[in-house]
């Protein structure tokens, strides 16, 4: 697997465990076996399960980011009642 396969496989196998259990209950082995690579190259791009964590929440902000220009031309929010009372 190259670097970047391997990095997106263990971030996958994470986010399917994380499904199944708490994060504090998933060790950096049980990702690394979920996705059939050995412990080493999978620490060699993630060092904790933080780390993994950290790379989801990169991923989740780059997809929305490049996502807000493409919703923001689709439905402007220009001449809406806005749903606060106040506002």
């Amino acid at each position: 697997m190259t670097s970047e396969t391997t990095r997106d496989a263990c971030l996958r196998a994470y986010l399917e465990l994380l499904a199944e259990r708490p994060d504090a209950r998933i060790a950096l082995t049980d990702v690394a076996a979920h996705c059939a690579v050995s412990l080493a190259e999978m620490r060699a791009s993630f060092a904790s399960t933080g780390d993994l964590l950290a790379a989801f929440f990169r991923a989740t902000d780059r997809h929305v980011l490049a996502e807000g220009g493409r919703m923001r031309r689709i439905s402007p929010a220009r001449g809406r009642r806005s749903a606060c009372s106040r506002c």
